[in-house]
């Protein structure tokens, strides 16, 4: 039971760090000089404060975000990631897939 229960945690963790993820690309319009306020990621999405910062170090480990700081204030789109979304431009010059269609 305590596997299963920790497997739960795990996904739900996953949606919220892809739910913040999407939530900046759509506020920083796929700019990497937009900075957003860690606390009103937070507010916007009805979030936990603690669990917005695990999620934010996640994304940072994993390359999507910058922080500003550690623990980070404040985070930003980094290079790769709207490298990675730039790669799904098509040969018509529209994306082939949107922003919120980012995957790790």
């Amino acid at each position: 039971m305590l596997h299963r229960d920790s497997n739960a945690n795990s996904k739900a963790s996953e949606q919220v760090i892809a739910a913040i993820k999407d939530h900046i690309v759509r506020v920083a319009g796929g700019y990497t000089l937009h900075w957003v306020m860690v606390h009103d990621i937070a507010q916007q999405l009805a979030l936990d404060g603690a669990v917005v910062n695990v999620a934010v170090r996640t994304a940072i480990g994993r390359g999507w975000l910058v922080g500003d700081s550690d623990p980070p204030d404040s985070v930003r789109l980094s290079a790769s990631l709207v490298g990675q979304h730039e790669r799904t431009i098509g040969t018509t010059g529209t994306p082939a897939r949107t922003p919120l269609a980012l995957s790790a």
